[in-house]
């Protein structure tokens, strides 16, 4: 079964121009960039969810709960050399899951940074977030979601520098 094409979110440009795109990488000089933003979808449904498989990924960085439990956060640094990174990557590094569900209802959040902050990030420079997956249902059936206009998406005005993972309590939290 093939997950569905994941369309990318970001917070409404008109609303928030200056938080649309920022440097590549952390050797970059600091460009004031800095945004985070929060996305939420309550799915429920009329049946039994037993698994939800996901693919998902963020730029910059992004921790994602599913009905209020940690999952994971991302995306994978690429470790190791630093050399060739002074353009923007060709690609996202994604993430995909098995998550066993117990319910009729899948409530996705998810934080994520506009902003490469440590020098082990390079990204692509504009903000996203992506979701697509397969819910499976106790009768065997399937449904399909994905990111799109239906998410809430905000500005969380609460953090306003790179380090607000190591500042916020909670399980989005890091320590």
């Amino acid at each position: 079964m093939c997950l569905p094409k994941e369309q990318w979110i970001w917070l409404d440009d008109k609303l928030y121009p200056n938080h649309q795109t920022t440097i590549i990488n952390g050797f970059q000089p600091d460009d004031g960039s800095f945004a985070a933003a929060e996305f939420i979808r309550k799915y429920e449904f009329e049946k039994q969810i037993v698994q939800a498989k996901l693919r998902f990924s963020g730029d910059t960085e992004y921790r994602l709960l599913c009905n209020g439990e940690f999952v994971a956060t991302g995306p994978a640094t690429i470790a190791g050399d630093f050399m060739c990174n002074d353009a923007a990557r060709p690609w996202h590094n994604a993430t995909q899951v098995n998550l066993p569900v117990n319910g009729n209802t899948l409530e996705l959040y998810a934080r994520v940074k506009l902003k490469p902050c440590g020098i082990n990030e390079y990204w692509r420079g504009h903000g996203g977030w992506m979701l697509s997956g397969v819910v499976t249902f106790a009768d065997g059936a399937f449904e399909t979601i994905t990111t799109d206009e239906s998410w809430l998406c905000r500005h969380d005005r609460r953090f306003i520098a790179c380090d607000f993972f190591v500042k916020c309590t909670g399980p989005l939290c890091s320590g």
